[in-house]
């Protein structure tokens, strides 16, 4: 249920799913929230950190359940600040993304991406939130067997060449520091010739979505081609995008992380 539930949220919150009646109401508004909230997120990739410019759970409120899908919807990039940009984690992040966690636990049924997804929500609030003592930090559940198992990626492999950069996208919010190393990177590392052709191509067809998520995976993996592909392509899909909050954030952590790899 908790995996059927993801689904429709997400199909939802990007604008394909339209409910009629108190469900659409509800759908709208749940789209407003993950509209602003990735907004704020990209921005504070841009931003200094510096006291109070970023916190997640200031803009998600732990009591708000609309904000419990946002976070499950963004996964690991609704603390990409942290990884990223430098921002500090506040107490209540753990307690909003411990009530994620328990809210939509990962599941046999889930799909490969919703598992890998998943795995990478946990991976990074291991990696950037507090743990010390205190009702938050119990709140934050990493530590069941479901939530340290690696998932497998040896699908990556198999996957169409047209099929990856829609992976890609899916999968963003996995590409940080490190993530080439994992099962997922080195795969998708494996391929990544093929990945460079799939990018070029949804940049042709002003698919930025699928675009951005690719570009944002080239930029961190060691096997990408090396060139002005990926600088003239994220210029075409920022420019393209428009107000996208999506692929703006997605195109600002792909520059981040080049600078990184540079």
């Amino acid at each position: 249920m908790a995996e059927e539930r993801q689904q429709v949220e997400e199909r939802r919150a990007d604008g394909r799913g339209v409910v009629p009646g108190e469900a659409g109401r509800a759908s709208s508004s749940l789209s407003a929230v993950l509209r602003d909230a990735t907004r704020e997120i990209a921005r504070a990739l841009e931003v200094v950190p510096g006291n109070g410019s970023f916190a997640l759970s200031h803009l998600l409120r732990p009591d708000d359940p609309h904000a419990l899908v946002a976070v499950r919807v963004l996964g690991a990039d609704a603390l990409v600040p942290y990884r990223l940009a430098g921002h500090v984690p506040v107490p209540e992040d753990s307690l909003l993304v411990g009530r994620v966690l328990d809210a939509f636990p990962s599941g046999p049924g889930g799909s490969e991406v919703s598992r890998w997804r998943h795995h990478g929500l946990v991976q990074a609030a291991r990696a950037v939130l507090p743990t010390g003592g205190g009702a938050e930090a119990a709140d934050l559940r990493v530590s069941r067997a479901a939530d340290i198992v690696v998932p497998d990626a040896a699908w990556v492999r198999e996957a169409a060449p047209a099929r990856l950069p829609h992976l890609a996208a899916q999968l963003a919010a996995l590409a940080v520091p490190g993530a080439e190393s994992s099962p997922l990177g080195a795969e998708l590392d494996a391929r990544a010739a093929d990945l460079a052709y799939g990018f070029e191509e949804a940049v042709d067809r002003g698919d930025w979505r699928r675009a951005a998520g690719a570009g944002r995976w080239l930029a961190l993996l060691p096997g990408a081609p090396s060139g002005p592909l990926l600088d003239e392509g994220t210029g075409r899909i920022r420019r393209g995008a428009g107000d996208d909050p999506w692929v703006l954030l997605q195109v600002t952590a792909a520059h981040l992380l080049r600078d990184v790899r540079t």
